[in-house]
């Protein structure tokens, strides 16, 4: 039985009452099955022809100038050209459709890019010439942190959003893979030119080539959550009075370390002893221009971290091997194989606690805490996690991570903190995999 329809309150009879009603005819067309057909019949011969002939195009106008001026090949490619711009423009939204899904997979899977500066600026020539353009995290093309949407001239639904999204998740697995494989060959060549150890780096009056390895961070601010600062390989030339130069990166700081050389940026090895770099007033009152400051900051912060990481004590050793005895499976395994059973994770990073300095008061300033020894025995049994045991230095930390959790893709079924620890100790087995440590 239906239900009575409730009287309306007094308030909701005065809001409907203003409520301007637009009672204009809404257009919409329809097509009898025959007229259908076609258009779906059409709109397979399209995409067929696009498949067909972008090739074609492609060839023509990489051809030596000699074979593109032959005057039957110049009146081809203005025909392909004026074929492809009508269909992708046509008023029937399935041959805009046909052609669309056709001319972006076909520009994804043969694009000729290599590295990751290389897609990011084929992906901004194809935002510029209006083939795509920037979007955010419901964007069906994502290439890293970045984003991209199909214009809605495309007509596109479910399965070509689908389709680009495969093809695109398949040109950055391929870039993916081909610049680990130059990474680990980069990562091997600077560790034979280095010709001082990395201790002999932060000491008095060393100088030589260096090779650093630089831990991840994780870093936690109020309001702002959690975040990572990548960890990787530095390549250095260290000066006797003190000066470091970093000349390459390799891992996630590469293109900010060749800003850097470029720049001739160098730190002084005296300065490493604060927690803080030199302010950026003061950088640019001695001259320095906001990219040289930017550029000091980042090298800073990646020495800083690998002095870290060589003076840490070693404290916690007696614990560690208590937590090793009940070892099954190496870190290795743990996280590049997806072994089951249990592993020592052990962190070689810094935590990082931003939290307001309550002496402030403008509210402006924070105050850090650093949690270091970051390490605990943690278990993976049919795709799920849990802390079998920690030492006693981290158990409140981890007092919040004590049961037994579905792993979930990169361990996002894991609440924090574990997730980012596990999740950075992922990403620095990949980096410290680049040279089979």
């Amino acid at each position: 039985m239906a239900k009575q329809p409730r009287e309306a309150s007094s308030s909701q009879k005065e809001e409907v009452a203003n409520i301007e009603v637009d009672l204009r005819d809404i257009n919409f067309s329809l097509a009898n099955a025959e007229e259908a057909e076609k258009i779906e019949q059409n709109a397979i011969g399209i995409r067929k022809w696009m498949k067909t002939y972008l090739p074609k195009l492609d060839e023509l106008q990489n051809a030596s100038k000699a074979i593109r001026i032959r005057p039957e090949n110049k009146t081809a490619i203005k025909e392909i050209l004026g074929k492809i711009d009508l269909f992708m423009n046509h008023k029937e939204a399935a041959y805009r459709q046909a052609a669309w899904i056709a001319f972006l997979v076909y520009e994804i899977s043969s694009a000729k890019v290599q590295t990751y500066t290389e897609i990011m600026d084929w992906l901004n020539g194809l935002v510029e010439d209006g083939y795509l353009k920037h979007g955010d995290e419901r964007s069906p093309i994502k290439a890293w942190t970045h984003y991209f949407r199909i214009p809605e001239i495309a007509s596109f639904s479910r399965p070509e959003f689908e389709e680009t999204k495969r093809a695109m998740n398949s040109l950055i697995a391929k870039i993916t893979q081909a610049t680990a494989q130059q990474s680990q060959g980069r990562a091997i060549e600077l560790k034979k030119e280095a010709d001082i150890q990395p201790e002999q780096v932060f000491g008095e009056n060393e100088e030589g080539k260096a090779f650093l390895f630089v831990p991840p961070q994780i870093c936690t601010k109020t309001g702002q959550g959690y975040f990572f600062r990548k960890g990787g390989f530095l390549f250095v030339d260290v000066k006797k009075d003190g000066r470091i130069y970093p000349l390459e990166g390799v891992g996630g700081f590469e293109e900010s370390i060749a800003k850097a050389a470029k720049l001739g940026i160098f730190i002084w090895t005296t300065s490493l002893g604060y927690p803080w770099p030199t302010g950026k007033k003061k950088l640019l009152d001695t001259g320095f221009s906001e990219e040289q400051a930017e550029s000091y900051f980042v090298s800073w912060n990646l020495l800083k971290r690998a002095k870290t990481l060589l003076e840490q004590t070693n404290g916690h050793e007696e614990e560690k091997l208590k937590l090793s005895y009940d070892v099954s499976v190496s870190e290795e395994e743990f996280f590049l194989e997806k072994r089951e059973g249990c592993a020592l994770v052990d962190f070689e990073g810094v935590w990082e606690i931003w939290t307001p300095d309550e002496n402030d008061i403008s509210g402006k300033r924070q105050k850090k805490e650093e949690i270091c020894s970051l390490f605990l025995l943690v278990k993976r049994e049919r795709e799920e996690i849990s802390i079998v045991s920690c030492p006693e230095h981290l158990k409140s930390f981890f007092s919040g991570c004590m049961e037994t959790y579905k792993e979930g893709q990169k361990f996002l079924g894991v609440p924090q903190p574990l997730q980012s620890v596990l999740q950075a100790q992922y990403g620095a087995m990949q980096t410290k995999n680049l040279l089979c440590l």
